[in-house]
């Protein structure tokens, strides 16, 4: 060790010197003194006061003092000030022995003293003095960096028993210090043992876990999510040591949740509008082709009535064709999510019917029970899309049984929230007519019921148990949600594995209007215009039905123009002034029947039009149907529903009818 290094060195404190004889005293501090501060003492006593301040790098005593030994002090000043680096020196070698022997010693000397062996013992000590000192400051800073972090940290053996952790892992955990944790096998607080082995196996193999999942337990029994970094260390004496670091992620685990069922959510609102856009199209053409049926069929009807033996399959078109449309009606508004036609009606004259349908269809083996309330109040909906609520939900039931089992549908009034019931988000506080339709089937899994009312999520399988494709459309059940809504209603679904599965429909009661209803003011009747003299335009894309249209309205002595499209009607209206009536179809192309029914009011102010259309009513077309001397009539539709129209839009001058 060179005195040029001694002197660079960056050496804070002194050296505190212990010595009775003056003289020894005074020539090892002008030695020492060259280099480092000196502070000399002569008594045990003194020597411990000096330590007791501070300050003190290195203590250098003799064996023997004017109070004690010099070993006694270097024993006192290793309990108490362990970082002071110690020096003994003397001429007893069996002293200076058992103080090297008792590890209280840095360094002995023995005398008579030598002047560059005594610099050099120093310098060493003081290394080795900064040495501690700079690991111990490292220990501490350590420590303090260990208590403060906010991320989880703990070091354990290798088979997981906590030997240290921090602040932030036991706050996270739920317990009040770390003394709660220490000691504990991290096994104990896995939620799942197959992570925590397979972590284990990974670390075992020599690797290190990045961004490792794992759930421990919290206090309060509910998971806490990490994610962990976690490495073996061997320590110097060859044992090995697990050291990690643990996140919690729980919040944002959560939120990354939350975002999977909103893009989830936004996936099937999109495909939902893919339906709506295909239904929408096949709605029209299969309107277009029942209004043919219907009309046809009538007219035949009519002229076969004296022949009983046709009349009645006459009539089973009639009727098959009413059913047809009422079920593409409902494919629509489930698709566009558009009103439908109200009307009061009572609920258990539904569940009847239905029940009259499933008598003659379901098996033997599956026993139907009705438990219906009584005094119900009137509903205002849609008495066929009810209807097939009911039905749809009974069919699933009774397929889900199989053979046997019981079925039960029930009706009541409620108010909501209650007591014990099971919870339903989407109701608001009220009252309630609830219809139940509930099953002794098998039940479903919870990922099951995640995607039971989803568009195209199907559970029927082929009979051959094989893993093709379902042979429901996954339709069903997702129309009966989109009607419910469209209800104000709510629909909730309690199912269990071999438990059987019930759904709720809440459906809202119509608060009692207040006060008498007021008689409506008589209006005048104009007198009506005489069929000869009423010319009407017929505007539609689809020919058979210009044709059944013409041929109702001629006979019933009406003058009938037709046109192909939206601007063919508007030019035969310009050709025509006369014209009392205009027939439009609002899809048609070229231009639709909302864009020809706009140029014609143009320059025409006294016209009426009949808007014929099979889709829902849109925010635009509900302006048009402002204007009193415009009549809206649904597709398909019957002919005497459309000599009815046109009957009455011609008669009606002041009000709006639809």
């Amino acid at each position: 060790m060179t005195e040029q290094r001694w002197q660079s060195e960056r050496f804070a404190g002194r050296v505190l010197l212990v010595d009775g004889d003056p003289r020894a005293r005074a020539r090892i501090e002008a030695v020492l003194a060259e280099r480092w501060p000196v502070l000399s003492v002569s008594t045990i006593a003194e020597a411990r006061d000096a330590l007791g301040r501070g300050g003190v790098a290195a203590l250098i005593t003799s064996a023997t003092l004017p109070d004690g030994r010099g070993v006694d002090l270097l024993s006192w000043c290793y309990e108490h000030v362990p970082t002071v680096a110690r020096i003994v020196r003397g001429s007893g070698v069996a002293l200076l022995a058992d103080a090297i022997n008792r590890g209280r010693v840095f360094h002995a000397l023995k005398e008579p003293l030598v002047d560059a062996a005594l610099i050099d013992a120093v310098g060493r000590a003081i290394e080795r003095y900064q040495l501690e000192s700079g690991a111990r400051s490292s220990q501490e800073r350590y420590r303090e960096l260990f208590e403060l972090a906010q991320v989880g940290l703990l070091c354990a053996t290798p088979s997981g028993r906590l030997l240290e952790v921090n602040q932030a892992l036991a706050r996270d955990l739920g317990r009040e210090g770390v003394e709660a944790l220490i000691g504990h096998e991290l096994a104990m607080l896995v939620v799942d043992t197959t992570q925590w082995e397979r972590a284990l196996d990974v670390l075992g193999s020599g690797a290190a876990l990045s961004d490792f999942e794992l759930a421990l337990r919290h206090s309060g029994g509910e998971p806490v999510y990490f994610l962990v970094n976690a490495e073996l260390r061997r320590l110097g004496t060859g044992e090995h040591v697990l050291e990690a670091s643990l996140l919690n992620y729980t919040n944002r685990r959560q939120h990354e949740q939350e975002r999977r069922e909103l893009h989830e959510h936004l996936f099937r609102v999109q495909r939902t509008e893919t339906v709506g856009a295909l239904a929408g199209g096949i709605a029209h053409d299969f309107n277009n082709l029942l209004t043919i049926i219907l009309n046809c069929a009538s007219t035949l009807g009519e002229r076969v009535a004296h022949r009983p033996e046709l009349a009645g399959s006459v009539g089973s078109i009639r009727d098959a064709a009413t059913r047809a449309a009422s079920l593409t009606t409902q494919l629509l508004n489930f698709a566009r999510g558009g009103g439908s036609r109200s009307a009061k009606l009572k609920i258990n004259d539904s569940v009847r019917d239905v029940v009259g349908l499933l008598s003659e269809t379901v098996r033997r083996g599956i026993a139907i029970e009705l438990e219906l309330g009584e005094e119900l109040p009137a509903l205002v909906g849609n008495s066929d899309e009810l209807h097939q609520c009911i039905l749809n939900l009974s069919l699933n039931a009774c397929e889900a049984m199989g053979a046997q089992g019981r079925l039960t549908i029930a009706t009541r009034r409620g108010r909501w929230p209650r007591t014990g019931a099971s919870s339903h988000a989407a109701a608001k506080p009220g009252d309630y007519i609830e219809v139940v339709v509930g099953d002794t089937g098998p039940g479903m899994s919870p990922e099951v019921q995640a995607r039971i009312f989803e568009p195209f999520f199907t559970t029927k399988r082929r009979s051959s148990g094989g893993a093709g494709l379902g042979l429901g459309l996954g339709l069903g059940l997702a129309m009966v949600q989109r009607i419910v809504e469209r209800h104000d209603g709510s629909i909730a679904l309690q199912s269990a594995v071999g438990e059987g599965t019930s759904v709720s429909l809440l459906f809202p009661i119509p608060a009692a209007r207040r006060g008498p209803p007021r008689a409506p003011k008589p209006k005048p009747k104009p007198a009506r215009p005489g069929p000869s003299s009423s010319l009407i335009i017929l505007a539609d894309d689809e020919p058979a039905i210009r044709r059944v249209g013409k041929r109702i309205l001629e006979r019933e002595r009406y003058k009938v123009i037709t046109a192909e499209n939206g601007e063919e009607a508007v030019a035969r209206v310009q050709e025509h002034p006369e014209v009392l009536l205009v027939i439009l179809d609002l899809v048609m192309p070229v231009m639709s029947g909302e864009e020809a029914y706009a140029k014609i009011r143009e320059f025409n102010e006294d016209a009426r039009f009949l808007l014929c259309t099979g889709h829902a009513v849109t925010r635009s077309l509900h302006n048009i149907l402002r204007d009193a001397r415009v009549r809206l009539l649904h597709k398909p539709y019957s002919i005497a529903e459309f000599t009815e129209a046109v009957r009455g839009v011609l008669e009606d001058s002041g009000g709006r009818r639809r």
